[in-house]
């Protein structure tokens, strides 16, 4: 069954992000003017469940709407797509964002290659993409702005983790049974927690 969240327009304003906003998830979601936007879970259901597996005690099974927006305002998290870039990017700079977190890959089309490389003009190295994201410098939001990708749960993204540095140098310290699962979640988890 799809179940669609509502987030209202504090989370997504006529300027997509608050100025007290510390974290952007850009995602593949529509927006509406009237309803603010709304998140098929189905469609974003890797991110909703890697953040749902580590935070079980907000967002439990089924995400409610309630669920979503406390847990969105607690830790100053906006969300927002690609289809206004330079409002997007002006929203940027005049708020408080210090990582900007993309769902997917950084292949051609991406959203983050369409941030990065088609919006900004930058291109993805080798040392980008092992490192899962860059910092950039205060040049293009007047404030250093990490850009994370997220790991998603996909089978090629389990062969790449479990193929990675970081997760070679704590392999000792993950569940047994499910490392890779493990890693990813604890990722989500360092990514996720609250601002304070």
């Amino acid at each position: 069954m799809n179940e669609t969240v509502v987030i209202n327009k504090w989370v997504i304003s006529s300027h997509l992000i608050s100025a007290d906003s510390q974290k952007l998830i850009v995602s593949n979601m529509v927006l509406n003017k009237k309803q603010g936007i709304s998140l098929d879970i189905n469609a974003e259901k890797s991110l909703w469940r890697n953040l749902q597996e580590a935070f079980p005690d907000e967002l439990k099974n089924p995400i409610r709407p309630s669920a979503v927006m406390t847990f969105m305002k607690c830790r100053k998290i906006a969300m927002a797509n690609l289809n206004s870039p330079d409002t997007l990017l002006d929203a940027i700079a005049e708020s408080d964002i210090s990582e900007i977190l993309f769902t997917g890959s950084f292949k051609e089309g991406s959203l983050f290659y369409r941030f990065y490389a088609s919006l900004l003009g930058q291109p993805i190295t080798r040392t980008i993409q092992q490192q899962r994201g860059v910092l950039l410098d205060a040049t293009f939001f007047g404030h250093p702005v990490w850009l994370t990708v997220l790991y998603s749960g996909s089978g090629n993204a389990n062969v790449g983790i479990a193929r990675s540095q970081k997760f070679q140098a704590i392999r000792h310290q993950l569940d047994d049974d499910r490392p890779v699962h493990d890693y990813r979640i604890r990722s989500y988890r360092e990514k996720f927690e609250l601002p304070y």
